[in-house]
């Protein structure tokens, strides 16, 4: 008799005691609403810069959503060129300030005092070898909320036959990009347009060169 009481007891007291846990059956196990994450590439700085059209680049790696190893991106946002340019104490502005190779300067000359301003100044009026660079010096213009500066470039010798300010012929400068705002440019309007500006965001022009204009330097780098 003792013996049955002692188990009914026991039964009781561990009865007792999980009472006091609310305890439940583990709910049924859904699955995660996952997401797959995007594909990030892994980034590489090409630090080769020893044409005019090489420039800074980042190199993709990765065969995701890709049907290619490799691709080749020029960054041009709008932070990346706030990092690039800078201004100078006398009002320039410049590509960066390690490598002084393209200088706007926000004063407006003929092109023949532009010319000689860059002279005295140890550069030269900017020669544009490549559509990366012509993208930099709009970006400046643009920066600086300027329209037009003068570049390295005329056909005074012969209508027609532009070359650059170092008796290079324009096709083998690596760039031609004359402006689509009016049609048939470079045109000579009136007769007298021998030198070559550059038009924000809309490449480059003929104008007089007795006109007013801010005018690009190019320095040896």
């Amino acid at each position: 008799m003792f013996k049955y009481f002692l188990i009914v007891l026991v039964c009781w007291v561990f009865d007792d005691a999980t009472a006091e846990f609310d305890w439940k059956p583990n709910p049924p196990y859904k699955p995660f609403d996952m997401k797959p994450f995007p594909f990030t590439p892994s980034l590489k700085l090409d630090k080769q810069n020893d044409t005019a059209s090489s420039g800074k680049t980042v190199t993709m790696n990765g065969d995701a959503n890709y049907n290619v190893g490799q691709q080749i991106f020029y960054v041009y946002d709008n932070q990346f060129f706030k990092r690039l340019l800078y201004n100078r104490e006398d009002g320039s502005f410049v590509t960066s300030d390690s490598s002084d190779t393209h200088r706007l300067y926000p004063y407006k000359l003929t092109w023949n005092k532009a010319r000689q301003a860059c002279i005295q100044n140890g550069g030269h009026l900017a020669i544009i070898n490549s559509e990366s660079e012509e993208m930099i010096l709009s970006q400046m213009l643009q920066e600086k909320n300027l329209d037009t500066a003068w570049l390295g470039l005329h056909d005074l010798y012969e209508e027609g036959d532009w070359v650059t300010i170092m008796d290079q012929p324009i096709q083998n400068t690596g760039f031609t990009g004359w402006t689509n705002k009016w049609p048939n440019e470079p045109d000579n309007w009136n007769g007298d347009q021998h030198c070559a500006i550059l038009i924000k965001k809309d490449g480059m022009d003929d104008v007089n060169c007795k006109s007013m204009h801010y005018y690009f330097c190019e320095f040896p780098a």
